[in-house]
């Protein structure tokens, strides 16, 4: 499970965190990532830091029947070979990009 993976300092559920590194458009897409993730029956971590090492845009994990669990990460110039090196250090492979510049696509998510 996820939520056993974070770091006890990262564990605010449903409370959207910035980095001050971060961008206007990274915050917003951030936040319209998670509004979304909360109305459509999931509880999220933002800026979680991993046990283990690493730290994720957003941890999602449902609530109630909903069982899926999976990382988001929003991107404005990264490469992919970024997401590549995430998915080796996070605790799960369940990687979804979000364009920080790009309209929100839910099917991105999903």
């Amino acid at each position: 499970m996820l939520k056993e993976k974070i770091t006890l300092n990262s564990l605010k559920r449903n409370c959207v965190r910035f980095r001050t590194s971060e961008t206007w458009s990274h915050r917003l897409k951030k936040m319209e990532v998670c509004s979304w993730l909360y109305d459509n029956g999931y509880d999220f971590y933002t800026e979680s830091e991993f046990k283990d090492g690493g730290r994720a845009d957003i941890v999602a994990i449902g609530r109630g029947k909903i069982k899926e669990e999976f990382i988001v990460e929003v991107i404005e110039s990264e490469k992919v070979e970024s997401i590549q090196r995430k998915k080796k250090l996070y605790p799960s492979e369940d990687i979804r990009v979000v364009r920080a510049t790009s309209q929100f696509n839910y099917e991105d998510i999903r």
